[in-house]
């Protein structure tokens, strides 16, 4: 995986991190783990973009648009999170490094915690407080 170079300090403390927009990076996390997902549940084949775009529709019930998707993959790859097979040209498939399935793993592991963040806490209405 290539790596790309990081910016001197000079021109890293010019670029103000309050005036990246949000959409900067959206869609790479959601990218990432809907096509770990999809590559494992089709025993691990390459997809094409439209199958990424269909697995984040079904997985997550959201609607990613195609272009934020087509900006996120390259990014991915260029970051070594995702690789690409360009046998077929016309339609290059894509699949997670084993960085970016590590990635992956993190994110959900991060999401699942945040969503059962409340499961395990004590209701503290019932304190016995003797």
């Amino acid at each position: 995986c290539a790596t790309t170079p990081t910016p001197s300090p000079s021109t890293a403390s010019r670029k103000s991190p309050l005036k990246r927009t949000k959409s900067h990076h959206d869609g790479a996390v959601p990218t990432l783990l809907c096509l770990s997902r999809a590559v494992a549940a089709s025993g691990g084949k390459s997809l094409p973009n439209r199958e990424v775009l269909r697995a984040i529709l079904t997985q997550t019930g959201d609607y990613i648009a195609e272009g934020t998707v087509n900006r996120s993959l390259p990014r991915l790859v260029a970051n070594c999170f995702v690789e690409v097979d360009y046998s077929d040209h016309r339609h290059p498939k894509y699949r997670p490094t084993p960085f970016g399935e590590k990635k992956a793993r993190l994110v959900a592991f991060v999401l699942d915690a945040l969503d059962h963040r409340d499961d395990d806490r004590p209701d503290n209405d019932h304190r016995d407080d003797g």
